[in-house]
């Protein structure tokens, strides 16, 4: 924004001036007639008063501001929208150019927070910043900004920055930070919700290392259906984990949601038949729904059949 200049006033009648002036009325009082020194003096006295007062009042006058035409303001932009959903501000709307001004409006850029999201890339002629695992921003030749939010994304981004400048080239910056509300699947009915896993058996033969069991949940009572993605075969680790690994119990298994299938692999038959003997292999969840009951649990049940 272009700044005020502020100046005071100043004497008319230099200092300088005023230091001759003195100097000369001496040399006057000195080579004047005795009989015209007083009167002399008298005059000196009075003219150099009247200077000082005038000088001294000059030199206080009150401060002369001149500025061109100002007047601009800005105000931060926020919207809220659904998970998925294309969401849109208008920046000139909320704020205002300089008095007498307008906005140009093909002049709004995008600027980079000063603490940006890792991996956030500007282009080169500032109307685009993509923002990984946020979303994309686009500045418009009509002064909106288009904010397209990644699938997953939800909760409050990082924002980012807007500059946009008006006939008299002042320009107003500030920020646009969009809100992602996450989409919600709720049960159609919680009261009568069911989640039931039925306990897997597996018999497995000595000697041969694979089982395959087919249809590992859609036998399973359930209502609604289970998502086969939120199939957990180790509840114990944070995150659903669909592949498990226990060498020193002679075993993995892989469970494939595509085609709803579990594979129990054998790895060593003297470990696992030592110490697996007949009984649990291990446990599995279900993720619960959102808005729904706790996740449901089963077991998956060994005998080898020597």
């Amino acid at each position: 924004m272009q700044d005020c200049l502020a100046n005071t006033g100043s004497s008319i009648i230099s200092p300088a001036i005023i230091v001759v002036f003195l100097i000369g009325a001496a040399l006057a009082i000195l080579k004047a007639d005795k009989r015209l020194r007083s009167m002399v003096v008298t005059t000196i006295i009075s003219i150099g008063g009247m200077l000082l007062v005038y000088t001294g009042s000059a030199a206080y006058a009150a401060p002369v501001t001149t500025c061109p035409a100002h007047g601009s303001a800005s105000q931060p932009d926020t919207t809220t929208g659904a998970q998925g959903s294309v969401q849109s501000t208008n920046v000139g709307l909320n704020d205002t150019p300089s008095n007498g001004a307008q906005f140009l409006l093909s002049s709004l850029i995008l600027i980079l927070p000063p603490n940006p999201l890792a991996g956030s890339t500007v282009s080169p002629d500032q109307k685009t910043i993509t923002v990984p695992g946020e979303g994309v921003y686009i500045a418009g030749t009509s002064g909106i900004i288009t904010f397209t939010p990644e699938p997953s994304f939800s909760g409050t981004t990082h924002g980012i920055i807007y500059s946009l400048k008006d006939t008299l080239g002042e320009t107003v910056k500030n920020t646009y930070t969009p809100t992602v509300t996450a989409t919600v699947v709720a049960c159609a009915d919680p009261a009568s919700e069911t989640r039931i896993l039925d306990p897997i058996t597996i018999t497995e033969v000595y000697g041969i290392s694979d089982n395959t069991i087919d249809n590992f949940i859609a036998n399973s009572t359930n209502s609604p259906a289970i998502d086969p993605s939120a199939v957990d075969l180790d509840p114990t680790i944070s995150g659903i984990q669909q592949t498990i690994s226990h060498p020193s119990e002679g075993w993995s298994a892989v469970y494939n949601p595509a085609t709803d299938q579990l594979t129990v692999s054998v790895t060593d038959w003297a470990i696992f038949y030592g110490v697996t003997g007949a009984g649990p292999l291990f446990s599995y969840t279900i993720a619960p729904v959102p808005n729904c009951t706790q996740p449901a649990g089963g077991n998956v049940n060994v005998f080898v059949i020597s």
